[in-house]
């Protein structure tokens, strides 16, 4: 390729390049005469901001980064490389002692459930949930007189939400109100900055009570005992999950910063 003599900087881009059959030149040295003396450039390639983000951030950043420009982007991504030792590819990243689930329950006898049953083409993917479940230590096996059943749903991008169906439990449970939200709404008047917390699988992140986890117990598609497990971890179908949460929150961050 020849090129007649210019004073001007010019950039060669990726669609000249291709045109020119040189798209894989990428890391090569090209030497050019200049004034009797070689001038040597190398060519690479410039790397998009969402090739450097680890893996495991690659959805986090897709999904906080669409309003960000293009150094916003950069900056982005270097704190997520410089800090991605805080984030969790497991299920449970998490394990709060600040307070315990408990499941009080009115006088009744267990409530024993028949398990709905799932179709054959889901049954592998089901299996792998509940292995990862129990290696996690989210779950374990329970011969609990309890059983709920668990209810399976197709998620947009094609995996499975793995649910249970508490609410004959919840019947039976003593609630454990939540503050007026409009309550916690007035607290915030006056405020200019707000920060927000998400945690990862929060629930799996607060133990229950080890004398409730019976109360847990749930079955799928089979009705064996063989095939019946229990929550080690909070759920979101139990009835004082979504309580319980909140208050371990506000206790963990009034620990914190006082």
């Amino acid at each position: 390729m020849f090129i007649m003599e210019m004073n001007d900087d010019c950039l060669l881009g990726v669609d000249f390049l291709k045109n020119m059959n040189l798209e894989n030149v990428f890391g090569f040295a090209f030497g050019f005469p200049e004034s009797n003396r070689e001038q040597t450039l190398s060519c690479s390639r410039i790397q998009d901001s969402s090739e450097r983000v680890p893996s495991i951030l690659k959805e986090f950043y897709v999904n906080n980064s669409v309003n960000l420009n293009e150094t916003q982007r950069d900056v982005f991504v270097d704190f997520l490389r410089e800090h991605q030792d805080v984030f969790s590819g497991e299920i449970v990243s998490g394990n709060c002692e600040i307070v315990k689930h408990v499941i009080n329950i009115k006088d009744s006898s267990p409530i024993k459930q028949v398990p709905r049953p799932i179709s054959i083409h889901m049954q592998k993917e089901v299996d792998e949930i509940i292995e990862e479940m129990k290696e996690q230590k989210v779950i374990k096996e329970s011969q609990s007189p309890w059983v709920s059943p668990a209810v399976l749903v197709r998620k947009k991008d094609g995996t499975i939400r793995f649910c249970v169906d508490y609410r004959r439990l919840n019947a039976v449970t003593i609630k454990d109100p939540l503050p007026r939200i409009d309550d916690i709404l007035d607290q915030l008047s006056g405020n200019s900055w707000f920060s927000t917390l998400d945690l990862k699988s929060g629930y799996w992140q607060i133990k229950i009570r080890p004398e409730d986890r019976e109360k847990t117990a749930f079955s799928v598609g089979r009705s064996d005992a063989r095939n019946r497990s229990q929550a080690t971890r909070n759920r979101s179908g139990e009835n004082d999950a979504h309580k319980r949460k909140p208050r371990t929150c506000e206790l963990g961050v009034s620990a914190s910063f006082g």
